[in-house]
């Protein structure tokens, strides 16, 4: 009769067994009792498959791992890939002793488990097959390595020597005549091979049933009759002896096999062809209701695959560059421990150690970086547990330190994004910056390849990324600290003056410093434009100066590195300088232009080459009696001229008659030249002389002076439209 075989997914910690299976439509009360043997103690926690037959139905249960959607239509075939790729690691790093399938076979089953995308072969089954092939060829292998007999030494004394002496007896021996030697004798394997032989005798009548593909099945009694005959051909076998299941773990067996390891491992083969092997992983454990032969299983930790998971990452893909640490690591020099002091006011101090779950260090840089794995998904980032990052904080914190700096982050197997950078905050202070990735277990990545890896470019990337900001950080630094010493200067010459007409031309020299510091800054910080500057830039490209795009730029890709650190000690006046000096620039490139053809001072060709006589000051008259220079030229250049400043400029602008030249330039928006361009430029010169020139510049103070220019979400009513539009008309007029 054939058996109908049902089909029931579980997830992994699964807190209501009975009330998820009554959702899938099953009466569990007909088997309740395997429950008690697959959630005893010993199953807590791991994924796996428990089989068994109970009225002509065989139930196959699957305990799914949380990175596997039960209702996926390929589950139980991603789950076989999980399986296959928990025996790929392990063959390469042996953390579970019980569990093995070779290489060789490893590939044939990732190839039968990927050939049929519809899902309609049984993986599960193919599974089982692979393991029992596999655990068959480990038995033929131990008896092909072992010679049939071995040596055992007893205790052997005559008044002749044909032995080994025996010195310890000897000495003790009062009867001189009687000489104690030590005898070897070669001893036949025959009990091991007897219970070995049974159990094979017992797995090919009986056992081999529960495989339901008939080739399958076909194999496996071919290979295990072929390895009885070779055991019984080697090996004097006990007719005696009755072999059965209640033997297998009983006391009297397990002595039998315990002398040495690899008997060891041979009875954990002989007892996982009978789903026996998970009582192997604890002397003490003892599982009841399992000495029957319809019934199979097959569980591991998915917490520990995961680690080793991807500690086999970090190895195949970073291991040539990094040193790589890992806790459960059995070497101890690449073992991730770092012990400290508790230390208490009354009971002393105590060992307290700090065990990380990798490290990575790279010697040249001297950076580690510090990684814990968590066996958790995280949906949303608000998720994140303050157990997770707390001990990360304090493991990554002790290892900073001997010229090391350090990274740290958590892993996980689901996050919203591939990887992220978080912040621990409180008001405006920083406490400690983590990194998360997502490492997924989405073994299609590689299309299943043993050699498989994980892209690791974005730590490399986040290195990086701090070597920069420790650079940059270092840069801002010297140059806030050497901008202070020359404002300092600047100011004490100023008070030193007895003119303080020309306060202006003397912090014209502060300006120059913050302008350079600033180009420089931006070089290492790379662009970084925001939308609104970006727009400018688009629309005006062919107006702005060539300086004024330079000055955009470094202003608004400083702003926007900054801004979001919130660096101690950082001086605004940097990036604020090239807004003030745009405008000036702008203003000399059209409004003094004008101005200086009127007064034949230059020529449309260019607006900083002198033409006039640089004997003769050529001025503007202004109605309240002052001046301003217009041919005022560059210290050593006599043909070049100098741009008129903002104050200057200022001047000019609130004098009608000077206003009154520009009534010829059509198209000029008169409302923003004569009324709010002073104001506009007022406001600058203010927010300069009074936060910049004497002092460091606050973020508040530069915000405040970016929106001067960028004073409206749309681009046409902001100051710097205005200005640039200005300009336009006005170079349209000169150079036409």
């Amino acid at each position: 009769m054939t058996s109908l075989v049902k089909l029931i997914f579980l997830k992994e910690n699964e807190k209501d067994i009975f009330y998820s299976l009554q959702n899938q439509g099953i009466n569990s009360s007909k088997f309740e009792h395997h429950f008690i043997d697959l959630f005893n103690k010993m199953y807590n926690n791991e994924v796996g498959y428990y089989i068994f037959k109970q009225d002509e139905q065989i139930y196959k249960i699957i305990i799914l791992p949380k990175t596997i959607d039960e209702k996926s239509p390929t589950a139980q075939k991603d789950f076989v890939n999980y399986l296959l790729h928990y025996h790929r690691v392990n063959n390469k790093y042996r953390f579970d002793t019980t569990k093995q399938i070779p290489n060789s076979l490893l590939s044939l089953a990732f190839e039968e488990n990927n050939q049929d995308e519809n899902n309609s072969h049984n993986p599960i089954e193919e599974f089982e097959y692979y393991k029992y092939k596999s655990i068959l060829e480990s038995i033929e292998y131990f008896f092909k390595k072992h010679k049939n007999f071995r040596k055992i030494h007893i205790d052997y004394k005559s008044q002749d020597i044909k032995y080994k002496l025996n010195l310890s007896k000897n000495i003790k021996e009062l009867d001189k005549t009687k000489i104690h030697q030590t005898q070897s004798l070669d001893v036949l394997y025959s009990q091991i091979a007897t219970i070995t032989y049974g159990a094979l005798k017992l797995f090919a009548k009986r056992r081999i049933d529960i495989i339901k593909d008939e080739e399958y099945k076909k194999q496996l009694i071919q290979e295990a009759r072929e390895l009885i005959s070779f055991i019984a051909k080697k090996y004097p076998i006990d007719k005696n002896y009755k072999f059965s299941l209640s033997k297998l773990n009983n006391s009297k067996t397990t002595k039998v096999y315990s002398n040495k390891s690899d008997t060891k491992l041979l009875l954990v083969d002989i007892k996982s062809l009978f789903g026996f092997e998970q009582m192997y992983q604890d002397n003490e454990v003892y599982v009841s209701n399992r000495y029957d032969l319809t019934t199979t299983s097959f569980f591991i930790n998915p917490s520990t695959f995961y680690e080793w998971y991807i500690y086999d990452i970090f190895e195949s893909t970073v291991g040539h560059q990094y040193s790589v640490l890992f806790d459960k690591h059995k070497e101890a020099s690449k073992k991730t421990q770092t012990q400290y002091d508790l230390t208490s006011k009354y009971d002393g101090d105590t060992k307290r150690n700090s065990k990380p779950d990798y490290i990575l260090i790279d010697e040249e840089k001297k950076i580690k970086v510090v990684l814990d794995a968590k066996w958790k998904n995280i949906p949303k980032f608000n998720e994140i547990g303050s157990e997770d990052f707390l001990k990360l904080k304090l493991d990554t914190e002790l290892l900073n330190n001997n010229g090391y700096s350090t990274l740290a982050y958590l892993i996980y197997p689901y996050y919203p994004h591939e990887n992220d950078h978080i912040k621990i905050t409180k008001e405006s202070n920083q406490y400690f910056n983590f990194g998360v990735l997502k490492i997924d277990m989405n073994f299609d990545k590689d299309k299943n390849s043993i050699n498989f890896k994980y892209d690791f470019e974005r730590i490399e990337e986040q290195i990086r990324k701090e070597e920069n900001d420790a650079i940059i950080q270092s840069s801002s630094e010297r140059f806030t600290s050497e901008i202070d010493v020359r404002r300092s200067e600047l100011i004490t010459k100023l008070l030193n003056s007895e003119d303080l007409e020309n306060k202006e031309e003397v912090f014209a020299e502060l300006d120059n410093t913050l302008l350079e510091s600033a180009t420089k800054l931006s070089e290492e910080i790379g662009e970084k434009i925001s939308p609104e500057v970006q727009e400018v830039l688009d629309q005006y490209s062919d107006i702005l100066e060539e300086d004024s795009i330079k000055f955009l730029k470094s202003s608004s890709s400083i702003y926007n590195y900054y801004v979001a650190r919130n660096f101690e000690h950082f001086d605004y006046s940097m990036p604020a300088s090239g807004l003030w000096k745009l405008v000036e620039l702008e203003l000399n490139t059209s409004f003094s232009w004008f101005l200086r053809i009127k007064s034949n001072v230059c020529n449309n060709t260019s607006p900083w080459i002198n033409i006039s006589n640089s004997r003769r000051s050529i001025t503007q008259d202004l109605e309240n009696r002052k001046q301003v220079k217009l041919n005022q030229f560059e210290h050593n250049n006599i043909s070049k001229l100098q741009g008129i400043m903002l104050g200057g400029i200022i001047l000019l602008l609130k004098d009608a008659k000077t206003i009154e030249e520009f009534d010829e330039i059509e198209n000029l928006n008169r409302v923003f030249f004569t009324s709010e361009l002073t104001g506009f430029l007022s406001e600058i010169i203010n927010l300069r002389n009074e936060h910049a020139h004497i002092k460091a510049m606050s973020l508040e103070k530069f915000d405040e002076l970016y929106k001067k220019l960028f004073n409206n979400n749309d681009l046409t009513k902001t100051n710097i439209y205005k200005l640039l539009k200005f300009k336009k008309s006005t170079k349209s007029f000169i150079t036409k």
